[in-house]
């Protein structure tokens, strides 16, 4: 079908594309032709759509974030002040109650 490993989620952009060409009168074949993605797919998407009025998908459990958005501004601050800082440095610095390995997590993502 479209290669990817089964379980993979749309990306909210193209689940909203799948929603808006159906609510235009495309058809799902037409719309799955046009996207590159399966009937399957579509199809599941015009049903959540038309189920719940949204195509958001719902919380995942997991584990609990270890620090919060305002100690991940922080972090992120002070590793762009000084770049050269080592993650278990920034991690004593910042006094974050986590490992370095998140600490380094985080700073590669911004």
């Amino acid at each position: 079908l479209d290669g990817r490993p089964r379980g993979h989620v749309q990306p909210p952009r193209t689940r909203a594309k799948i929603s808006n060409y159906h609510n235009a009168g495309k058809g799902m074949r037409e719309i799955a032709q046009f996207m590159g993605i399966s009937m399957e797919t579509v199809s599941r998407w015009v049903r959540k759509y038309e189920a719940e009025g949204n195509v958001e998908t719902r919380p995942r459990p997991g584990r609990p974030r270890v620090t919060t958005a305002e100690e991940d501004e922080r972090l992120i601050q002070e590793a762009g002040r000084t770049p050269q800082k080592t993650a278990v440095i920034l991690t004593r610095e910042t006094e974050l109650r986590c490992y370095p390995t998140t600490t380094r997590r985080h700073t590669r993502k911004h």
